[in-house]
């Protein structure tokens, strides 16, 4: 998938009010997204929001728990952060 399918198939997907994390897209959002085109490869699926993240294109959002901080939940785009 390319750089700008994955933001137009991102920005379509709902904000979620989270306790503790505000209005984030959840990543189960996003698998289900992708699953529903084809891509059901969790895994790779965060390796590309890590690489949206990079490019300041969207933040991503982690878990606060001790031991669970690299556990990706959600993002949000920077305008929305």
């Amino acid at each position: 998938m390319k750089k700008d399918e994955l933001l137009e198939l991102l920005s379509g997907l709902p904000l979620t009010n989270v306790q503790n994390y505000g209005l984030i897209v959840s990543i189960t959002e996003v698998y289900d997204a992708c699953e529903a085109r084809g891509l059901d490869v969790d895994h790779l699926v965060v390796a590309w929001l890590q690489a949206l993240e990079k490019d300041k294109l969207i933040s991503l959002v982690r878990m606060k728990d001790p031991g669970f901080e690299e556990l990706v939940i959600g993002f949000t785009f920077p305008e929305s952060a």
